[in-house]
């Protein structure tokens, strides 16, 4: 083998690498599952629900909805930095949801990590 193939081959094989390191590295971190009671606390979920509460917290930087669907009658859903939002969303709107379960006061709730992942429907 020539001194050229070899450098071709090696270059070949570190773009190769490159790509499945980059592959594993930018993977999504988490996959959504249909939000039940039974799912755990640190699980990613998704949901989608009727708003039948709203208010900003005391400082009026985060937003806490109140969703009502099939499944639970009261879910808590915490937006930080969401509370700008709260014009826009009104009770009786149906939303979808994409966030990390989590517990506070005992209670458990949603934690909608990014804004994009709130939508009306």
């Amino acid at each position: 083998m020539q001194k050229e193939e070899r450098i071709t081959i090696i270059l070949l094989a570190m773009a190769s690498l490159s790509l499945v390191i980059a592959y594993f590295t930018f993977l999504p971190s988490a996959e959504y599952q249909e939000y039940s009671e039974d799912i755990g606390i640190g699980s990613y979920v998704q949901t989608s629900g009727i708003i039948t509460q709203k208010h900003t917290t005391k400082t009026g930087e985060h937003l806490i909805i109140y969703l009502k669907n099939e499944k639970v009658d009261q879910l808590m859903v915490f937006i930080p930095r969401g509370g700008e939002m709260e014009t826009s969303l009104n009770i009786g709107d149906t939303i979808f949801v994409k966030g990390k379960v989590c517990e506070y006061n005992g209670k458990r709730e949603i934690v909608v990590e990014d804004k994009s992942c709130l939508k009306k429907e």
